[in-house]
């Protein structure tokens, strides 16, 4: 119930979901159990997390791969999958969202 709340208003990463089960006091096999099943089923992906986070936050507010890249760290995505999600934004897409951002604060 914990983790299927958290869910409903936005999507989490597995260490998220894990970090509120742990601060519930769930115990941590039970905590592991639930997520591994979320997993499975598709409610928590923490790859797809990475890319969607990378899109909305790169063309939403301008930022750059290593800042990206610092944000789903501290969101707990391995770092395998963030270098996945941010080697999808090229320098000359970095260039062009930096223009356009610009443009807009101009």
């Amino acid at each position: 119930a914990i983790c299927l709340r958290l869910l409903t208003g936005s999507p989490r990463t597995r260490k998220q979901l894990a970090d509120a089960l742990s601060k519930r006091d769930i115990p941590e096999d039970v905590a592991e159990e639930v997520l591994s099943r979320f997993e499975d089923v598709g409610l928590i992906d923490d790859a797809a997390f990475a890319e969607a986070w990378v899109e909305s936050r790169h063309h939403g507010r301008g930022l750059a791969r290593r800042a990206l890249a610092r944000e789903l760290r501290t969101k707990g995505v391995h770092t395998a999958l963030i270098d996945e999600a941010v080697g999808q934004l090229d320098a000359e897409q970095e260039e062009r969202t930096a223009r356009q951002l610009v443009e807009r604060k101009l």
